[in-house]
């Protein structure tokens, strides 16, 4: 199906331009942290009355449904069971797996496969810690990243249980550090989703070339912007 994309170009928040640029009288130096809260209700805000759900994750975060055939089909099924319910937490595992990305000298290079071997901690971090929160819109006051704050009047927070849906937050380590201070098991939880992401990163480096304002990015090697010695 086709994805909409929605940017939200926020406007900075307004300074006393006779101290601007400072630490303690710029609100935009200070707002790290509270902008994401900030536009998560912002979200929930513009998209009542538009769409069934929202979720706010991360692109290291994979939601795995262990139960139906889509994660539609799991949030209709757990709305329809739990209908006095605002919204729905998951709750989250770190799954580890090898970290390939030194070896890689172009985009080209980058592919899936490292999905067939993943370790994940037996590990399951408490609701509200690390947990991805899947709302319904019209049922909630406010949020933050982890957790309702407040849903509307005489409705409650449902937590899924972990056999039910997981979320694999992945972590990338060197092969000497393949390990983790809980127990891990082997999973070829994400193994379906190796040629998809295969197939999407392929396309996106297509689409790369085609955009006039990439072209920084249009050569067979990308800039290094991370550390340099």
């Amino acid at each position: 199906k086709d994805v909409e994309i929605e940017r939200i170009n926020w406007a900075p928040l307004p300074t006393d331009n006779n101290n601007a640029n400072t630490y303690e009288s710029d609100p935009n130096l200070r707002v790290y942290r509270a902008e994401v809260a900030t536009s998560i209700n912002d979200c929930l805000l513009r998209i009542r009355g538009h769409t069934k759900y929202v979720i706010s994750s991360d692109l290291d975060e994979i939601m795995i449904n262990y139960k139906e055939s889509s994660l539609l089909q799991l949030f209709d099924n757990l709305h329809a069971k739990f209908q006095n319910s605002a919204a729905f937490i998951i709750r989250s595992s770190f799954a580890l797996f090898e970290n390939h990305w030194a070896n890689i000298s172009k985009p080209t290079d980058i592919d899936f496969s490292v999905f067939t071997n993943i370790s994940l901690e037996n590990y399951i971090w408490p609701a509200g810690f690390r947990s991805k929160v899947v709302m319904i819109p019209e049922y909630i006051y406010s949020t933050h990243v982890h957790q309702v704050l407040q849903p509307e009047p005489g409705k409650l927070v449902t937590v899924v249980p972990p056999e039910t849906a997981l979320v694999f937050h992945l972590r990338r380590v060197m092969r000497d550090k393949l390990w983790s201070s809980n127990k891990t098991v082997k999973t070829n939880a994400l193994t379906r989703f190796i040629d998809p992401c295969n197939k999407s990163w392929k396309n996106r480096l297509k689409m790369i070339k085609e955009i006039p304002e990439a072209k920084i990015l249009h050569g067979n090697k990308w800039p290094q912007r991370g550390s340099q010695k």
